[in-house]
This record gives structure tokens, C-alpha cells and sequence, in this order.
């Protein structure tokens, strides 16, 4: 990942051009005087600012063995999810060591699937197909499917799980409007 691109990310997510400026650059660890300002000003842009830190990776196992507190993993997993109020601490504490596994991550874990695409829609199934990530391909284990009612309550249900498949038609009625993601 160049660090470009996560900075394009959060302008394109709508990101303030002040909090991206403090937030959005991953090869500079905010100072304590920057945290502070990103835990009281921009502590609800983390939403639109996670996904794109993340790029589609999963560094939680890396910021685990950090010692990150629980109210940050979902920086570290690119939840798409503001902090709480109860997050304050952990970012104070925490942040060099959530931007460091980012880092690591973008050498070491493959991006997100390319090319997400649904198509075959009938009234009780669709197919859901991908193309390689564009970096670290190679490093692709299995993919998983979630998906969830397009209701922004209920829980993501993990649908498929399996090595290197890059298509899955779905019974989808329980689901007539979905959100889905795929992981690798």
C-alpha cells in the first residue's frame, strides 16, 4: 500500500481535510498533542477513516499482540465504526502500536479482493464473485464470505469459507437486501 492511497481513501470517504491530516498518514505516528486533537475532534470520523487504514487487511492478531485495548481493535480490523467515548484512553495509549502493525500489515497480508461483483440475481439466489487482491496475492489462504440484512442491526453470518474459490452463489431470500464483505 503507498501511503497515498489511504489518504485518497479518506478524502474520498469524506474525511475533513484537518483530521486527515493528523489521522490518514500512517507513516507519521501522531504526537501526544495530535492524539489528543484526534481523540476530541476527530473521534467520529473514525468511521470513514478505519477502512481505509486497514485497506481492506486484518491486523487485529498484530495489535492483540501489542497489548491494544479493546475499544481500538476495530481500527486495527478496519471496522467501519465511530468510537466511543470509552476509546479516548486506548487511542492515547495505543496509537504508535496500531500504526506500526498497519505498516507491517501492508508488506505482509494480502489487500481486499478485487473486483466484487454480484451478478445472477433471482428471487432466491445470487452469485458473488472476486479477482486476486492486487497486493500480496500470493499470501491468499482461503476467502471468507459474511453477509447480514441490510438493516445496519443484525450481525454479520459467515456464509463460505474456502481455499482459493473465487465465485459462490448464495440461496439469498433470507436477504433481500444485503450487505456483504469478503475476507482473506
Amino acid at each position: 500500500m503507498r501511503p497515498g492511497n489511504v489518504v485518497e481513501c479518506c478524502s474520498s470517504n469524506g474525511v475533513s481535510p484537518y483530521c486527515a491530516s493528523k489521522m490518514c498518514d500512517v507513516r507519521t505516528v501522531p504526537n501526544a498533542l495530535e492524539t489528543i486533537a484526534i481523540s476530541t475532534s476527530c473521534r467520529t470520523e473514525w468511521s470513514k477513516v478505519s477502512p481505509c487504514l486497514a485497506d481492506g487487511r486484518n491486523h487485529t492478531d498484530c495489535c492483540l499482540k501489542k497489548g491494544v485495548q479493546h475499544d481500538c481493535l476495530k481500527i486495527c480490523g478496519g471496522v467501519a465504526e465511530p468510537l466511543t467515548m470509552h476509546s479516548l484512553l486506548c487511542l492515547n495509549l495505543d496509537i504508535a502500536a496500531i500504526y506500526q502493525c498497519l505498516r507491517q500489515g501492508y508488506d505482509t497480508r494480502p489487500s481486499a479482493p478485487q473486483n466484487v461483483t454480484v451478478s445472477k440475481v433471482t428471487e432466491d439466489s445470487v452469485e458473488v464473485s472476486w479477482s486476486d487482491p492486487a497486493a500480496n496475492a500470493h499470501l491468499v489462504i482461503s476467502y471468507s464470505l459474511f453477509i447480514r440484512k441490510d438493516d445496519r442491526v443484525s450481525n454479520f453470518k459467515e456464509v463460505l469459507s474456502t481455499l482459493l474459490v473465487s465465485s459462490f452463489q448464495l440461496q439469498a431470500q433470507m436477504y433481500l437486501w444485503a450487505t456483504f464483505f469478503i475476507l482473506n
